[in-house]
Formats: C-alpha cells, sequence, structure tokens
C-alpha cells in the first residue's frame, strides 16, 4: 500500500520497479497508480495516460473511481482539464453480451467513468453535455441505466433538461418491456420514477 501514502516524486519509480522485479501483477501496479489518483498530484496527466494505455480493466475501473475524489482536481488550469477530459470521453466502458443481462458491476464502472468524467468538464453545463451525449453518445440501452443508477435523473431536471429524461425514460421502459426478467433494471426504472 505504499502508493496509498501521501505520493512524493519517488512512488512511480518504486511500484514501477516493484512491477518490474515481478513484486506486484499488472493489476496490482495499475490498481496501485490509479490509487494515487486520489492523493495531491503535481503530475496527474501521466498517471492517467498510463493506465488508459495499457488498457488494464482494473486500472481503468479503480481509476474512475479515484478520480471522483481527487483533491488536486480544483487546481488544474482549464486546459489541463480539458486535456483530461478527451482522454477520458474516449475510454467508455462496454458492456458484455448478451444486451439482456445487466451486471451491478457493469453498472458501477459505467457510472463511475460518467462521473469521473464530470470532475475534468469545462465548457459549460455538465447536464447539457449528458443530454447531448445520451442522444448521440449512447450505443447500448444498459448505458442509460447506469446513468440513472449514478443519480443523474434529478440533476437534469433541475438543469432543465426534461426532454433528456423524457427520451431516456422512453428507452429503459423499452429495455424492461423487452426483458422482463431484469430485475435489477427494473429497479433502476422504479426508482427513476420517485425521484
Amino acid at each position: 500500500n505504499f502508493s496509498r501514502s501521501p505520493n512524493n516524486e519517488h512512488t512511480v519509480e518504486v511500484l514501477r520497479e516493484a512491477r518490474n522485479n515481478r513484486l506486484l501483477s499488472e493489476n496490482e501496479y495499475y490498481g496501485e497508480l490509479a490509487h494515487m489518483l486520489t492523493d495531491h498530484l503535481e503530475h496527474a496527466k501521466p498517471i492517467i495516460q498510463e493506465i488508459v494505455d495499457s488498457q488494464n480493466g482494473y486500472g481503468l475501473e479503480v481509476m474512475f473511481w479515484t478520480l471522483q475524489s481527487g483533491r488536486w482536481i480544483e487546481g488544474l488550469s482549464t486546459e489541463d482539464k480539458n486535456e483530461i477530459f478527451d482522454i477520458l470521453s474516449n475510454q467508455k466502458p462496454t458492456f458484455a453480451a448478451p444486451v439482456s443481462g445487466i451486471g451491478m458491476s457493469e453498472l458501477s464502472r459505467y457510472s463511475n467513468w460518467i462521473q469521473s468524467m464530470e470532475k475534468f468538464y469545462t465548457k459549460g453545463s455538465f447536464y447539457t453535455y449528458l443530454s447531448d451525449f445520451s442522444k448521440t453518445g449512447v450505443d447500448d440501452p444498459r448505458e442509460i441505466f447506469a446513468i440513472a443508477d449514478a443519480g443523474y435523473f434529478p440533476r437534469l431536471a433541475d438543469a432543465q433538461q426534461v426532454d433528456a429524461i423524457a427520451r431516456m425514460t422512453d428507452i429503459m421502459k423499452s429495455y424492461t418491456r423487452s426483458y422482463p426478467e431484469t430485475d435489477y433494471a427494473q429497479e433502476i426504472l422504479r426508482r427513476v420514477a420517485s425521484e
């Protein structure tokens, strides 16, 4: 847990040496790099880029989660935030086939990805972006359930994005009609209806 202690200029070097000496597995190495992102960092972007370049699933999952609480993000320049947002926006998690199945871990990974992107968005309202994304960037109806499960519907309503909510709710209703056995999807839809 060396990376969970306050970061210094040697942390990445020590982790890399441990991996090279096979003291850490690939998952452990990229996971520990991702955990560094919760602490103050002067050079977070290279760490994010290394995790993304690796395409290590565990590292990405931990990174999406830790980026939501990184205390260093507020001090970033707009340019750095935009660059990190662009990196993250190209890492959209996918859902396993078949489409009839909704796994809680997949929903959580996707929800964490969306929420991590919000931390770096600088071009106006993130909820306008999310509304547009729900029209043009969604390839799988399960993505809508992940957005809803992350608690975005009340925030979209506060941002006057009622058309987006109606459109996404219709997608969820259509999905639950097609796959009535998906209990978790039904639960999310009931929760959205009561919000």
